[in-house]
């Protein structure tokens, strides 16, 4: 019987010998796309790390950017007024759904407005203060 230990060791060799044949395949010209690639060559935990680089490395370029008097390109793309959902705070915040839901939890973040059973917002104004709060 095959322990656990056995079946990481298996699963690594596999992703090796996957990764090995697929950098062969696109250094052949294979198609290939780029996303294929990256699935099959990484664990969910480097993709989801990759993920948080890239919206880091995101809000880092537009803040040197940056369009507003203080340096921060952040809160000079939000609407003045209005509301905002969660994906569109993720766009200028950079941490997962499940963060953002906990810091509204913890009170990190500010509390939504609710419009229905599953419709929040948060008020733009109010994104715009923890965006300038967070930046400190």
């Amino acid at each position: 019987m095959l322990t656990a230990d056995d079946l990481k060791a298996i699963e690594d060799i596999v992703r090796h010998i996957v990764k090995e044949e697929l950098a062969a395949a696109k250094r052949n010209d294979d198609l290939m796309d780029d996303e294929a690639y990256l699935l099959a060559t990484t664990t969910p935990q480097e993709r989801n790390k990759m993920v948080r680089q890239q919206r880091a490395a995101g809000l880092a370029a537009a803040k040197l950017k940056g369009t507003s008097g203080e340096g921060s390109m952040s809160t000079a793309t939000i609407p003045e007024t209005g509301f905002m959902r969660v994906p569109d705070i993720l766009k200028f915040i950079p941490v997962s759904r499940a963060t953002w839901w906990l810091w509204v939890k913890e009170g990190r973040a500010p509390k939504g407005v609710h419009f229905g059973p599953k419709i929040t917002a948060w008020r733009a104004e109010d994104i715009c203060d923890l965006i300038k709060e967070l930046e400190k």
